[in-house]
Parts: structure tokens; sequence; C-alpha cells
């Protein structure tokens, strides 16, 4: 029997645009985004309603098209909060923030009236936050984020962002909702003048059954020892909303369908049956435009979106803002129990980012098994132990991800620095081509590719994959920390300390990058500079052991040996054979002429790393300040076969320093 979309398309029931709506969604669901796009031209230009507008901007955002978007919208009024802010996120897009901030902002420095108690306030506040970070108005995006928060706390965008400017304290945060029990729903977005008094009822579109969502740039709350990257539920809901002399919300029901890394953004689901039903029972009925289910705010991110419908209610009949704070349907067991893990996981997020790992281990074990397998949570993992420089652990993690979750590519960056901590080559080299053949498009393919690439000292190549990273996705601040330790190696140090402060303003509190920019200023002897960037990666990171040994090479440098042995003391008290900080403290024994004690330490770091060339280097030079010739000559040639081109001194801040047996030596400099 042969199909035909006619048999298809819904009745009329009041609506003379719901066909068309229909078939607007149909396409859109099998992704013929053209064909929906015409469609909603020839909509719009019959029926110049702002529903039909944002199913217009819907289309020309799927087919990545924000300019577009930006000049239809721009000569038109902005009142219905759906269209103002699609038109500021297009400005953000097009890196228009002061334009973006205008639209989203009134005269008050207040979120715009129109925008204010309506369900897309939440992300419009998450909007404003990141206009506010692209500007460097850090405190006051800490504010507009805290907000966010408060109004919608299953966006996990909103949560991250608020702990990667610096926000603490989120479990109080997220509880606040807790004391009502439940979820509260604002009021429809588009409202009538004042002398409209009726109830235009509007037949909902059909939708896909089960919403599909793109992944989420990978933002985020970014960790590692010198180099890292920084959720989750869709909901889907039915609507049913029934026109009385004074408009009264029924209770709905959700079904959760799939956790993904994007916001909690719900989808209206309806299969065609239930829409046919239900517009026979109630020819009254009206459905708000995305006043309970946010689909524009969802279509500006995701690859197939349902479109709501649109209602018109009477100013004069809108509850008083003290009733709207008590409205809301309870929580089904279902519902609260994925809110009940997302406030864990919110908790687990921010001990992360603060660098609590006991905190941060309890908390894991608290949640259910479930999610303890989700990606976030294993990727939360590898990160806690990434952070401990514990590689192979982290790495088996992001390993064990991938087997469960092989779509997702969020945490190779991770997993390609860990290996390359690891000096694993071949892995490395298999996961890079691996990504290249299957994932070009990605950001996270072209870290792994520059960390790979950065193994084999081809720096000028690691450098073009970086770019390449960052013109993908140019608020990965990942990726321009990576940018920035290349062109270190490649001893371009001004554009390497732009990079580190493009990451920076991306993500104030990324540690590594305040790390990147001391090791800039300490290369070009600026150390003041240098210790002031250094201690503000320790403020953030107390627990580094890599910041405060480079910390101490920066005061020995200002003279200050005391200083230094102390920051020194304090990282091998946290690891008493992390061979780095050893390595130093023997330095600044050498350099302060405690040569015994240099002695000492040296052979006992020998045994803890027995193939690194620069230990037996300054071996051979304390043997010599001692007058012990014969061992100073054997641990120099010791050094020069394991190291003959001298690659491990350069990477050892020794490049300044003589060839390993030529050293200028007078007994006079004792």
């Amino acid at each position: 029997m042969s199909y035909s979309i006619f048999d298809d398309i819904p009745k009329l029931d009041g609506c003379s645009s719901s066909q068309l709506k229909f078939l607007i969604q149909r396409f859109i669901e099998h992704f013929i985004f053209e064909d929906a796009l015409l469609l909603s031209e020839l909509l719009y230009e019959r029926v110049k309603t702002d529903e039909n507008l944002v199913i217009l901007c819907d289309c020309l955002l799927k087919l990545s098209r924000a300019d577009e978007v930006y000049n239809l919208l721009k000569p038109l009024p902005k009142d219905h909060p759906s269209i103002r802010y699609i038109f500021a996120k297009c400005c953000f897009d097009l890196k228009k923030y002061e334009e973006c901030e205008h639209v989203l902002f009134n005269e008050n420095l207040e979120l715009h009236p129109s925008l204010a108690g309506s369900p897309t306030s939440p992300f419009a506040r998450l909007l404003l936050c990141n206009v506010l970070i692209e500007t460097g108005r850090i405190e006051h995006s800490l504010e507009e984020c805290a907000k966010s928060v408060r109004e919608n706390p299953f966006s996990w965008s909103s949560i991250t962002s608020y702990i990667r400017v610096g926000g603490r304290k989120i479990s109080e945060l997220v509880a606040d909702n807790d004391s009502r029990g439940r979820i509260i729903e604002n009021e429809p977005l588009l409202d009538t003048p004042e002398e409209e008094k009726s109830v235009t009822p509007v037949i909902l579109c059909p939708v896909p059954k089960v919403g599909i969502c793109a992944p989420k740039k990978s933002r985020v709350s970014e960790i590692a020892e010198t180099r890292r990257s920084s959720r989750l539920v869709n909901q889907d809901r039915e609507n049913v909303v029934n026109a009385t002399a004074r408009v009264s919300v029924q209770p709905r029901t959700g079904k959760l369908r799939n956790f993904t890394r994007s916001e909690l953004t719900p989808t209206v689901i309806g299969t065609r049956s239930e829409r046919t039903s239900t517009s026979r029972k109630s020819r009254d009925a009206k459905q708000p435009l995305a006043s309970r289910s946010s689909n524009a705010m969802r279509s500006l991110s995701s690859s197939s979106t349902s479109v709501a419908s649109i209602s018109t209610i009477s100013t004069s009949d809108k509850e008083p803002a003290d009733d709207l704070s008590k409205r809301g349907n309870p929580l089904s067991p279902l519902t609260r129990d994925v809110y009940d893990s997302l406030k864990v996981l919110a908790a687990i997020e921010e001990a992360v980012c603060t660098y609590k790992w006991t905190e941060a281990g309890n908390l894991l074990g608290s949640l259910p098994n479930i999610v303890k397998e989700h990606a976030v949570t294993l990727h939360l993992c590898a990160r806690m132990k990434f952070e401990q420089a514990e590689y192979a652990a982290a790495r088996d993690i992001i390993q064990r991800q991938r087997q469960k979750y092989p779509h997702r590519l969020e945490g190779t960056e991770l997993l390609s620095t860990a290996l390359w901590h690891l000096q694993d080559n071949y892995r490395l080299s298999q996961l890079a081509q691996e990504l290249c053949t299957k994932a070009r498009k990605r950001p996270q393919t072209w870290c792994v590719a520059g960390n790979c690439f950065s193994l084999q000292r081809q720096h000028a190549l690691a450098v073009e994959c970086m770019e390449r990273a960052i013109l993908l996705d140019p608020h990965f601040a990942y990726a321009y920390t990576l940018l920035g330790h290349e062109l270190v190696f490649q001893e371009e140090l001004d554009k390497a300390a732009k990079a580190f402060r493009t990451a920076l303003s991306i993500s104030p509190n990324d540690y590594r990058a305040w790390y990147g920019l001391g090791q800039v200023h300490q290369r070009t002897e600026q150390l003041s500079l240098a210790q002031n960037s250094m201690a503000q990666a320790l403020k953030i990171n107390p627990n580094s052991r890599a910041i405060l040994c480079t910390l101490a090479q920066v005061e020995q440098a200002l003279n200050r040996p005391a200083k230094a042995m102390e920051l020194l003391n304090t990282a091998l008290e946290l690891n008493p054979n992390d061979v780095a900080c050893r390595y130093n403290r023997a330095r600044l024994l050498y350099e302060t002429k405690q040569y015994d004690k240099c002695v000492e330490e040296l052979n006992e770091l020998k045994g803890l790393s027995p193939d690194e060339a620069y230990i037996f280097h300054l071996l051979g030079k304390v043997h010599r300040r001692l007058g012990n010739t014969h061992l100073a000559l054997l641990n120099y040639s010791w050094a020069t076969e394991m190291d003959p081109r001298g690659e491990q001194m350069l990477a050892h801040g020794a490049g300044g320093e003589n060839p390993y047996d030529d050293e200028t030596y007078s007994p006079e400099a004792d």
C-alpha cells in the first residue's frame, strides 16, 4: 500500500496554519531543513505572527544562517521574549557583544522586562553571563549566572558556567527550589494588548517522538597539570492547557528520554492520534509558544527541534507575581531522582574545580549506580585522577567511557593529554588517526592531533592543529591553552601570551592559562610579572606541584632562596617522590653551595628516575665543584649518552647553560 503525505495531514480544527506547521515539522523531523525553510517563509509571508516568525528563525538557525536571522529581526519589534532572545543569541554568535547586551538589558542594567519573569529568563541570563565574560565583567556575570541557576536548576550549562567564573556553594544555590518541592512554571510568553479579552486557540504542531539535541561544545570547567579542557537531561512533556473564563493551567506529565551533555530543555511531544484526539475534545484549547517547553530556546542549538504553538491572553488575566512563585506541578519520582542526581553532580563539579578530592570522592560514592556510569560522571572521575597526575588511571577511565559511549568525543582531548604525559606515542597516534577519520569537524579531534604532533616534537604542525580546533570552536579555552604551550616551544612568546590571555577571557579561573602566562614572563625575564601570574595560578589550585615547582624557580631567580625552598618543601609534602620537585630542590642546594646535601639528593633521585640526563648532568657539576674530577667526567659521559642533543636540558629550562662537559669553572668561584 502506497503512502501519501495528504493522508497524514491533520484535519482543520480552527487554525488555518496548523497543516503547514505540520508539514514544516515533518521536514524538520527528517532533517530536510531547506524545504522546511521554504514552507516557513511562505507561511510567514501569509500569516505574519510572532509564532510563525520564530518558526522561520528556527529553520534558518538549523541551516547555520545566524547572519540572515540577525538581518531579518533587526528592524522588527522584539516584544516577544523568544524573538528578543533569538536576536540576542545571533548577536552573540556574530560577536556583536555590545548590541547583544543592549538587547538583553534595559536602561537600568536589569534584564529586559519582556524577558524577566518569562520561561526565557534563565536562558537569557545564561547568554548575558557569557556576554559579560567576553567583555571582562566577571563579578556581574557571576550574579546573572547565579540567577539563571536559581530559575532553572536543571541547566547543567548554567551550573558549570557559574562554577567556571568563580561561583561557590552551588548546592545551596540549586537547593533554593527544594522547599517548593515543585518546578516553577511561569506565565505564557505572548500577551495580547490590554483591550483584547478573548483567547485565540492555536493547534500545536506535531513534533518528533524523541527530541534530538546536538552536543554542546565543550567550554568548560578546565583542569590538568599544565594542559586540559574542561550535561545532561532531555525531558519530553505533553501540554494540555484548557481555556476557561480565566485561563487555568492543568498539570502535565514528563517523560525522561535520554541523557546528553546539553542543557536540560523540555521538548513537546505528541503522536498524531493524540493530537487529533485533543483537537476534537477541546476546540478552545490553547498552547503557549514555548511558555512551558521553551522549544524556541532549544532550537538554537538542536539539530532537530519541535515548534510550539502560540496563545494570546489578556494582560488583565495574568496572575500576580506572588501567585506565580507558588504555582507549579509536583515532581514525579523519576524527575525528582534526576533532579537529586543533578544536585550531586553539581556539587562534584564544584569540588573538582576547587581541588577538594576527598569531598568529590565522597559525593561520587553517594550517586546511584545508573548515574555513576554516566558519561559526565566518568569524565569527572577522569578529571580528578588527571589533576592528581594519575595519568594512567585517567586514561583507563576515559577509555572505559569511550567504550560505553563511543559516539561521544568529550574527554578525548583529556585522554590525549594523559597519553602525552605518559609518552605513549603509539596509542596517541592511534587515537588521532581514528578521530581524524571519523570526526574531522570536532575541535577535540584537532586537540588530539596537536598533542600527537607535539609528542613527536613537530611543534609547527601541532600549532596548526590547535589553530584549527579554535577555528571550529572559538570558545574552546583548552585549545587556546594547548596552543600557548606549543608556541612557547616554538619560542613565539608574544603569540603564546596572547593565546593564554584569550583562554583567561573565556575561563577566568583556568589556572593552566595563568601558569602558561607565567612561563612566558619567566622566559622573557619579566620575573615580577612571572611571580604574579604563578601566584595567581597557585591561588586557584594550591595543590599543583607543577605550579609550586615553577614558582620556586622564579623565587630563586629573584634571589629569594628561602621562599623557593619553602615552596619546594610544600610540593614534596604532597608527593615526596616527585622527580621534578626533587630535582629543583637539588638545583637550589647547588646554587646555595650546599654541595654535600645536593649530592645526597641527586643520588636518591637517580634511583627514582635512572634515565634522566639532566640529573646526571647536575651531579657532574656538583662533583666538579667538590673536586671529584673522575666522578664529574663519568656523570657528564652518562648524561651525554642519554641525551646527546641536549633536548632534556632545554625542556627543563637549562637551555642557557653550557654543554654537558664544557662548563667553565675556576676554584676562585667558590
